[in-house]
């Protein structure tokens, strides 16, 4: 898959989930300047594992910090 593909549709999760708007997202972005919670993390991976229809392993949740790991560890599971 395409990384812009991956990321455009990371940044539709994100906004169902959150309602951060999406043109706010980047791969440069941290979670934290979002303001996001644990809450708000564990929503993500719930939506991005029916979005992509895959399994993310808990050891790769500890290293999300970016939307650049969370595209990573994308890329890498699907």
């Amino acid at each position: 898959m395409e990384r812009a593909e991956a990321l455009k549709r990371l940044a539709k999760v994100m906004n169902e989930n959150t309602g951060i708007d999406e043109s706010r997202i980047s791969e440069e972005v941290k979670f934290t300047d979002l303001d996001f919670d644990s809450l708000d993390m564990l929503q993500l991976v719930v939506g991005l594992e029916e979005e992509f229809d895959a399994t993310i392993p808990d050891e790769k949740l500890a290293k999300i910090y970016t939307v650049s790991d969370a595209l990573d560890i994308i890329q890498e599971t699907v």
